[in-house]
């Protein structure tokens, strides 16, 4: 989306690159998983992490780096990158981890995830400043390639695949069922999914923009900078509110905070509040990871927990794509700042929604 901004695509062109790199959570990751359930997991990772830094480089140093139809195409092979990661992550929760550590290994996968995005962030947001988009995509293509040797220098551990384990295709399957049937799962996913794609709505004009009325150095790498690294800090205290809540407390929480993100967004004239609600977004993020965790917990067996996780993941991708594609042509359609408001109303009418007796209270862990 940053790419986008700065060769002047607009709301459309930001959606696109939205959609592209996430929809192939929802739809590369069942065929994904049926071949990590059939193939090693280290060449397929592998050869998912050279293909996304081939990629990566050919846009660097090819004529197209400039058109948004490429940066589609690119961002859609990093998004099919991560979906095989997911699945091959997944495959290893379900034959390589005791089904008493399966919830705890997820969680733990999670927070180094996280921190990885973190430095990713962190890379990218340094060289850009410093070199501009093709610092930041040369430090891409070499995280790509330095994950692909890492995957290769893995133990041939990582290939057993013991007997008397449900594949993964078939703890897809599962998972679909037990989130469509689980109250608790189902609401939490459609909470979760609903915060996403304001998110994306969200982030789709805004960075836009900044782009236009303050400039890229200026204005957006800064309030991206900003907001992230003010996020990180307060993630502790983020994680210790999150979990003293309910499945109720959660989602009126999480909405909440992307309601204020919009009005924030609304009010900005400038770096700071723009940092503000970009970090507001983030964290409602930790709202709903939260929520989702907890009702896994309680509601999503462990013999197909990591199932259920790659269907929610499907869910939220198609939400972001969604509300990338609805925040783009309301902003065109009513402006931006209008959409603004409506994110926002939006999602305090959810938020109140949420606090209906039909939500469970309290989520009973196992």
């Amino acid at each position: 989306m940053w790419l986008s901004a700065t060769v002047g695509g607009g709301p459309a062109a930001a959606a696109a690159i939205i959609a592209a790199s996430v929809l192939p959570l929802a739809f590369v990751g069942p065929p994904a998983a049926l071949a990590v359930a059939r193939g090693s997991r280290r060449r397929l990772m592998a050869a998912a992490q050279i293909g996304a830094g081939g990629a990566l480089l050919l846009f660097l140093i090819g004529p197209l780096a400039d058109v948004p139809p490429a940066m589609a195409a690119t961002a859609l092979l990093m998004g099919i990158t991560r979906a095989v990661f997911d699945a091959t992550a997944a495959d290893v929760l379900l034959h390589l981890v005791a089904r008493s550590r399966t919830h705890a290994a997820m969680s733990q996968l999670t927070r180094r995830f996280g921190a990885g995005q973190a430095l990713g962030v962190a890379g990218v947001l340094a060289l850009g400043a410093l070199f501009g988009p093709r610092g930041a995509l040369g430090f891409a293509v070499a995280a790509a390639l330095t994950g692909a040797a890492v995957t290769l220098s893995h133990s041939h551990h990582i290939e057993l695949r013991p007997e008397g384990v449900i594949p993964l295709p078939h703890a897809v399957r599962a998972g679909v069922r037990v989130a469509g049937g689980e109250p608790l799962l189902r609401g939490a996913l459609l909470a979760g999914a609903l915060s996403v794609a304001i998110g994306a709505a969200l982030s789709t004009i805004l960075v836009l923009w900044l782009r236009n009325e303050v400039g890229l150095h200026a204005g957006l790498i800064p309030a991206l900078a900003l907001g992230f690294v003010g996020v990180r800090l307060v993630r502790p205290a983020l994680r210790y509110g999150a979990t003293r809540s309910g499945p109720r407390g959660l989602i009126a929480s999480a909405l909440t905070i992307q309601a204020a993100a919009a009005l924030v967004a609304y009010a900005a004239g400038g770096v700071l509040l723009s940092a503000a609600a970009f970090a507001l977004s983030l964290a409602s993020g930790a709202f709903v990871g939260a929520l989702i965790s907890s009702a896994q917990r309680a509601a999503a067996p462990t013999a197909v927990a990591p199932g259920v996780a790659l269907v929610g993941g499907a869910v939220w991708a198609s939400a972001g794509a969604g509300g990338a594609a609805v925040g783009a042509w309301l902003s065109l359609s009513v402006g931006m700042g209008a959409t603004y408001l409506l994110l926002a109303a939006v999602a305090l009418a959810a938020a109140g929604a949420s606090l209906a007796p039909a939500i469970p209270r309290a989520v009973t862990h196992h």
